[in-house]
């Protein structure tokens, strides 16, 4: 008699477990703008894949910034840490992230990487745009020195001979003497500016253009860059 109320509860128990333990992990990310984005419409991407939505949206404790409350996938908890990033994509289109291109026909989104090695937290910076280098990436920081940059800025990629190796992650105006360029080398490619006069290129889309008088400089807690060679390449 008791027995179908009993198999009952049993069921409507698990599946309410089973819907609890599905909500996910809630996170807090501090972004500077809304940016269009729309809670339980604008979704959070990993690799172009959704794994979570923006629930709600507050202000900062700040008075000027807002903070996003994103409902993430359960598997994504592994990878949030101090390490982990998240950006708007969509908000500054560019040609050069495609993605940010398509957020213009499909809406705003939020991109995700996890991070790796990090202290385990649920809060979070939130980024305008991709950062250049993604924290699963792997490889080696350097500076470099130029009088002049051309068409090179943030993002810029690098060439060894013509073989993409990776990018400029940063520009910053050093009066006088030109410019520092941080660039990130991947690896296993990050061991050739060790070697001497290696050439180093920066190019932006389809232009390949040569910081003029790249020189060797040194950084606290960097690895030196390499002056590249005369001639072309």
């Amino acid at each position: 008699m008791w027995s179908i109320p009993l198999a009952a509860l049993i069921v409507v128990g698990y599946l309410g477990i089973h819907a609890f333990t599905r909500r996910g992990e809630v996170v807090t990310v501090t972004f500077r703008r809304a940016a269009d984005a729309r809670p339980n419409d604008t979704k959070v991407l990993h690799q172009g894949v959704e794994i979570g939505h923006l629930v709600r949206i507050l202000p900062n404790a700040d008075g000027r910034r807002l903070d996003f409350q994103l409902r993430l996938f359960p598997e994504a908890k592994p990878g949030l840490n101090g390490n982990a990033r998240f950006w708007l994509i969509g908000a500054s289109p560019n040609f050069a992230d495609l993605s940010s291109i398509k957020a213009v026909v499909s809406g705003i989104a939020i991109g995700y990487a996890p991070g790796e090695g990090g202290t385990p937290t649920t809060t979070f910076e939130g980024l305008d745009k991709a950062p250049t280098v993604l924290p699963s990436d792997r490889g080696t920081r350097y500076v470099l020195t130029a009088r002049t940059l051309g068409s090179i800025r943030e993002g810029s990629g690098l060439l060894f001979h013509g073989q993409p190796i990776g990018k400029v992650t940063e520009v910053q105006f050093n009066g006088a003497s030109g410019f520092h360029l941080e660039v990130f080398v991947f690896q296993p490619y990050d061991r050739l500016p060790e070697r001497a006069h290696a050439p180093l290129y920066a190019v932006r889309h389809r232009t390949r253009e040569r910081p003029h008088n790249l020189r060797r400089t040194s950084h606290p807690d960097r690895r030196r860059a390499c002056a590249p060679r005369s001639g072309s390449h």
